[in-house]
């Protein structure tokens, strides 16, 4: 299942090297939801000029600021999360509004798809 927690296996022999084989090119086609490169801009837009310049993840009890954990880096990056999952909308797709994103970080956008889920932002992370 995509997006599904991956489980660790024991370890036999603790002592012996694991290695694989990766990189090999492989043809895959799939069906993946067209998602608007121009909605991220407009969010990350907005969200700039809500908050002087800087991008805060909106999850609550988070904050993580871009710009504050890495300086120039940072100026302008952020993930931007649908709010009502596109896994939920008709096949011919639905329309976006700004309303509907969020500016995440990257931590709390794993958590919140983690095990192929799509949790609410509210109460993901426990107040202090």
């Amino acid at each position: 299942m995509c997006g599904e927690k991956p489980t660790t296996p024991p370890v036999d022999a603790p002592d012996v090297e694991a290695s694989w084989f990766e990189g090999k090119w492989r043809c895959a086609f799939v069906y993946h939801r067209q998602r608007e490169a121009k909605a991220r801009r407009e969010k990350v837009r907005e969200a700039l000029e809500k908050n002087d310049g800087r991008l805060i993840c909106e999850v609550p009890n988070c904050g993580f600021d871009f710009v504050e954990r890495y300086g120039p880096l940072g100026e302008g990056y952020a993930q931007v999360h649908h709010l009502l999952p596109l896994s939920k909308s008709p096949s011919v797709g639905r329309k976006v509004n700004l309303k509907d994103l969020a500016i995440v970080c990257a931590n709390c956008h794993a958590m919140i798809h983690v095990g192929g889920k799509c949790r609410p932002l509210e109460g993901l992370i426990s107040a202090p």
